[in-house]
């Protein structure tokens, strides 16, 4: 049933859509999409929902043109990584990927090694604060690592996949399971060697979840 407590006001004044929802740790939420404004207030391309469900009016967020967003990723501290086709942020350039300082603005000393034309389709975090980037732009689709400060993790072992750029999540013990044959790796982006990996997926999957109970 709806929760009659949950009301949240989403009055797109610019037409649009919605393309990205996620939780933050506060329990804040975050809704990403084709949209500048939210009922009167003038949100950017993010905008940032209370737990009650009422629109945190103080958090505005730079305007994303040149394509659209596909990922958000909260990060300690009130931090944001946005993930997308878009190529500028508020006129600076980001492409495909930017950082939100707490207040939601644009964080212009965050500069990510993520080539010339990204797509970032899907956003994760390791434990160690490492991040990885689905990135459909590189060759048949793949993922990427980087370091916190934004700077290319070369140890990591990109899985050529088509759809691995998208469909893939990260476990407690930042193993990653992934749209692709195998269908689980190490850490470091290698084969998972132990034997109750699970079978390789193939298909049209858009959407990875790990659950609390381990499924």
């Amino acid at each position: 049933e709806p929760d009659p407590s949950f009301q949240p006001v989403f009055e797109q004044t610019d037409g649009g859509s919605v393309q990205v929802m996620v939780r933050c740790p506060d329990g804040a939420i975050l809704v990403a999409g084709r949209f500048t404004a939210l009922g009167a207030s003038g949100q950017g391309s993010v905008a940032r929902f209370n737990p009650d469900g009422s629109l945190d009016t103080t958090y505005v967020t730079p305007i994303v043109s040149g394509g659209d967003i596909f990922a958000l990723a909260p990060l300690p501290a009130g931090y944001v990584l946005v993930g997308g086709s878009f190529t500028s942020a508020d006129g600076k350039p980001g492409k495909g990927l930017i950082r939100l300082l707490p207040t939601g603005a644009l964080d212009s000393t965050w500069h990510p090694d993520v080539g010339d034309a990204p797509e970032v389709k899907r956003l994760a975090l390791q434990s160690t604060g490492r991040i990885l980037v689905g990135d459909a732009a590189l060759y048949a689709g793949g993922i990427y690592r980087l370091f916190s400060d934004g700077s290319r993790d070369d140890s990591f072992v990109s899985p050529g996949h088509g759809y691995a750029s998208s469909g893939f999540a990260v476990l407690p013990d930042d193993r990653i399971v992934y749209l692709g044959n195998p269908s689980r790796l190490t850490a470091d982006g290698e084969p998972d060697p132990t034997p109750d990996a699970p079978p390789a997926y193939y298909g049209r999957v858009t959407a990875f979840a790990h659950c609390p109970d381990g499924k």
